[in-house]
């Protein structure tokens, strides 16, 4: 559980989770997200790459969990110290024009 409360206070409050198109905004929100398929499914995440965007960074990893595997991209939008939004799409390595 303290995994959890910590993993959303990562978050602005108002933060949002694109998961492949499905938008989760808000922590509490964000917390059930994670229950259900990231810390709550005993995810692990290998990073492969790591990008600079133009408001935070991206990364290119393979995620194992008992929700989904795969290989998948997490942008992070970030404001100052915290994310702004977190979206995850497919693993395509992007150029400088990143959409972030």
């Amino acid at each position: 559980m303290e995994k959890l409360r910590r993993s959303s206070a990562l978050f602005t409050s108002g933060g949002v989770a694109n998961d492949w198109g499905r938008r989760f905004v808000g922590l509490d929100a964000i917390r059930r997200l994670s229950d259900q398929e990231f810390i709550g499914a005993r995810g692990q995440l290998t990073v492969n790459r790591v990008e600079s965007t133009k408001k935070g960074i991206r990364l290119v990893a393979d995620w194992k969990s008992n929700a989904y595997s795969g290989s998948s991209g997490f942008e992070f939008v970030l404001d100052g110290d915290v994310i702004k939004e977190m979206l995850i799409t497919e693993a395509t390595v992007r150029n400088s024009g990143s959409r972030c």
